[in-house]
């Protein structure tokens, strides 16, 4: 309905717009120079005063004549200005025709001509603003929208007054039409704050009457009457019989919402006073149709009726498109109020075959309710299960997609914070081989550094005291003065040297990623095992299975098995006096299993005295997750089995 109102405005604006600087004849006078033989400007203006006074009384064709003939003289005369607005006027015309593409094509030609031209600023407005009128006719919102704001730029760029209210009335419309009400009634308020600038003070009536009906629509009544009354007192200089009927049929509509039907009934009066059989058809059905509106209100609808018929009887072909389908539809409404169903669907259906495609949907579901109605209240039923069953088909839709969403961003923060948590992970085992190095290098190198520098310092305090010759006299034999303090330190020197370099190989060895195979750990314990059995004399075995071959270990897990072994190794030579040894490497049940076995002497596992060694042995094995198990029993010989789970 809201595009009813709207493009109804637009067929009673135009002529406003186009006619705003045409002159005016007496009828004789017009038909006197249409008929002389000079082709002038004046026969130009003529034939365009005349065309407008045709296309008022529909007389359609003709019209179109008078403007064919009309724009040969102009082009003749190379009267750019008035071919500009013959290109308005036959806009118009086809508007009325209802042929808005061949509106739309006119419009551009204005606007091109305009470009063309070198027009001046309010002629190019002219155009946009046209070229916007007919584009919203067309459903073409986003051009309409595009041409108003140009049209506004050009009027306040050269403070344009005439006619500039327009543009501000377009842009409310299409504010209208896609719902932003309160976009639609601001720029409704520009339109009539800038039709107070227009020279022409029946300027004001139209943009107060379309911000009225949109106050109306908001429920703003009281402030609607305000801008209606205002500009009812223009009416004596103003010959728009059928815009002055709309505002009067606004005022009685908004004062009989108040229930004030006094004033309403006033403005009734006069309505039925300007009623003229005689006047266009556009003038009386305006009439008929407010008095229809105000007896519906009033409760009355068979006097609503009566005079909605006397709209209908009078509306032919050549009445505006949207008169006649405003006048069907309401009386479609009005019997659907008496239930009578029946009459109300035959114009309900004549209805749908008026409107255009933009309505077409709308029209059907109207249909359809009143079909429902009239024959059984079951069906209603059923189609307003089917809106249900619909509208849960889409919520279930939208929170699919709402949970796939949901799903995809936490699929995303989880990979994130793996990520990071894989990262962290990293950064805490390369500061945890920080540490291990650091303390390795304290422990087993710093230490041993410390003593070399005390024995060093000793020996050069003996070697002064003693005045011994330097130990870097090439003629001094060490090894001949055997009981030479000097050279016991040398002798201590040497080997903490040598343990110092073994150290260092073996925090080499652990942290190269190249050596993490299991296959490398074994290799390393049979260079460490093989010359300490061998100077003790000691028979060995080390055995090792073949599936351990594809087995690789971390750094970690590399370190401490072999430190644990290496101190099993060397309990065994130093402290069992055995004969026999075994080291055999296992993969058992996703274990692997380590073994160290002598025949020595042995030693009591119950007894209180505990060596640091096996202390050390089963932190580590601690820190592997493993268990490690050390069995032994005087002069049975002793075993150490490691399980490292994999």
């Amino acid at each position: 309905m809201i595009r009813q109102r709207f493009i109804c405005f637009f067929l009673m604006l135009l002529p406003l717009l186009t006619r705003a600087q045409t002159p005016s004849f007496a009828p004789d006078s017009l038909l006197k120079i249409l008929k002389s033989d000079r082709r002038d400007t004046n026969y130009v203006k003529a034939a365009n005063t005349y065309a407008w006074m045709l296309i008022d009384s529909l007389y359609l064709p003709k019209a179109d004549s008078v403007l064919a003939k009309a724009e040969i003289t102009a082009k003749k005369l190379n009267n750019n200005y008035w071919v500009l607005k013959l290109y308005f006027t036959y806009a118009q015309l086809n508007i009325s025709k209802l042929n808005l593409p061949e509106a739309l094509k006119y419009a551009q030609k204005a606007h091109n001509l305009a470009k063309k031209s070198n027009s001046p600023p309010y002629m190019c407005m002219m155009a946009l603003t046209l070229l916007g009128n007919v584009s919203f006719s067309h459903s073409q919102f986003e051009a309409a929208l595009n041409y108003y704001l140009k049209a506004i730029a050009l009027i306040e760029k050269y403070n344009l007054k005439e006619n500039s209210a327009t543009p501000y009335q377009g842009i409310a419309m299409i504010m209208s039409e896609m719902g932003q009400r309160k976009e639609a009634t601001r720029y409704a308020r520009l339109a009539v704050a800038q039709a107070a600038k227009d020279p022409n003070a029946t300027a004001k009536i139209a943009p107060a009457s379309n911000l009225a009906k949109m106050l109306l629509d908001e429920g703003n009544t009281s402030e609607a009457i305000k801008y209606l009354t205002n500009v009812t007192g223009l009416f004596d200089n103003y010959d728009n019989i059928t815009q002055k009927i709309t505002i009067w049929g606004y005022l009685c509509n908004a004062y009989m919402i108040l229930k004030q039907p006094a004033p309403a009934k006033k403005y009734l009066e006069l309505i039925k006073s300007n009623i003229n059989e005689s006047g266009s058809r556009e003038h009386r059905m305006s009439a008929y149709l407010a008095i229809s509106s105000y007896y519906e209100k009033l409760g009355e609808n068979h006097l609503a009726i009566k005079y909605g018929l006397k709209a209908y009887r009078i509306m032919d072909k050549k009445s505006s498109f949207e008169f006649r389908r405003y006048i069907v539809g309401r009386l479609s409404v009005i019997y659907a109020l008496t239930r009578q169903y029946k009459i109300a669907y035959d114009y309900e259906y004549l209805y749908g075959q008026l409107n255009d495609s933009l309505f077409s949907n709308q029209l059907a579901i109207k249909t359809r309710e009143l079909v429902t109605k009239f024959e059984s209240k079951t069906k209603e039923d059923q189609i307003l299960n089917l809106k249900k069953d619909k509208e849960n088909q889409r919520l279930q839709r939208n929170l699919i997609i709402i949970g796939a969403v949901l799903a995809f961003l936490l699929i995303i923060v989880i990979a994130a914070w793996l990520l990071n948590r894989t990262k962290l992970r990293q950064l805490k085992q390369t500061q945890t081989l920080r540490e291990q190095i650091a303390n390795d290098l304290h422990d087993e190198v710093g230490s041993t550094l410390s003593s070399i520098s005390l024995l060093s310092g000793m020996a050069e305090k003996l070697l002064a005291e003693k005045k011994i010759i330097s130990l870097s006299d090439p003629t001094y034999d060490a090894a001949i003065d055997v009981n030479n303090p000097v050279q016991n330190i040398i002798k201590k020197i040497y080997s903490d040297t040598r343990q110092i370099l073994e150290s260092v190989d073996e925090i080499v060895w652990t942290v190269n990623p190249t050596d993490n195979s299991i296959n490398q750990l074994i290799l390393r314990i049979r260079e460490f095992a093989i010359p300490l059995f061998e100077s003790k004399c000691i028979n060995y075995t080390i055995d090792c299975d073949e599936s351990l071959d594809m087995l690789k270990l971390d750094m970690n897990q590399q370190r401490h098995m072999y430190l644990i072994c290496k101190e099993a190794i060397n309990n065994l030579v130093k402290h069992a006096d055995a004969t026999k040894a075994e080291i055999a490497f296992r993969y058992i049940n996703r274990q692997i299993k380590i073994l160290i076995k002598d025949d020595g002497k042995g030693f009591d596992t119950n007894s209180q005295f505990s060596r640091n060694g096996q202390k050390t042995m089963k932190r580590r094995a601690f820190i592997l997750g493993s268990e490690i198990l050390i069995s032994s029993s005087r002069q049975h010989g002793t075993s150490v089995e490691l399980n490292i789970p994999r």
